[in-house]
């Protein structure tokens, strides 16, 4: 098992993830997050490799899906991406308030629209990433929207870190963090950790 993510996880580093549906203005104004607890938000990450004959089918679904998520009171992020190298990799990023939300979200007509293709769109099983995020971001900072001049893209780099030098590890980056979010041109910068894998 841990072979199969770590190759999963070899193929995404460094994938860089064009956004294939931008926030439409009407789902970008942000709510108040005031009371938000950000020790309860459920997130992931869904990856697909879906066959050239589906992935019209796949890429509305998912809109469908993202659009329904956008409406919701409890829904914080989500948005979905292809990858620029391999456009049959279709990614899928969400966070909500809670993991009663989520699984909401999951049971909803608009999900299992899109589950029902998995048996005959996908090349291999979907991979979910459940993670924690460890410098949290609002849900006003999450959908900060980009000026129509961006030529806006988004990296996911995952790294593992040696066994026993994780809390170095995120120390550092605690200290860095606002200096890579203050860069010119970064709208959003998150550091998360993979909930089933401490490295």
């Amino acid at each position: 098992m841990k072979t199969q993510t770590g190759l999963l996880i070899s193929k995404a580093v460094s994938a860089l993830l064009i956004i294939f549906f931008m926030l439409n203005n009407m789902y970008a104004k942000a709510q108040n997050t005031n009371g938000l607890d950000t020790d309860s938000i459920a997130a992931r990450l869904v990856r697909y490799e879906v066959k050239p004959a589906y992935q019209t089918a796949f890429k509305e679904a998912m809109s469908d899906y993202v659009l329904y998520s956008l409406k919701q009171q409890n829904n914080i992020l989500s948005e979905a991406y292809y990858e620029q190298d391999n456009p049959a990799v279709l990614w899928i990023i969400e966070r909500w308030s809670s993991k009663q939300a989520l699984e909401k979200a999951i049971k909803s007509n608009q999900f299992q629209t899109l589950k029902s293709l998995y048996e005959k769109a996908l090349v291999y099983r979907e991979k979910n990433f459940y993670i924690k995020d460890l410098e949290p971001l609002s849900k006003d900072e999450w959908r900060t929207m980009p000026k129509k001049e961006d030529a806006t893209i988004t990296i996911m780099l995952f790294v593992d870190s040696k066994p026993g030098t994780e809390d170095k590890f995120k120390e550092l980056y605690h200290i860095a963090m606002p200096q890579f979010r203050s860069e010119p041109g970064v709208i959003n910068y998150q550091l998360s950790q993979l909930e089933d894998d401490s490295t």
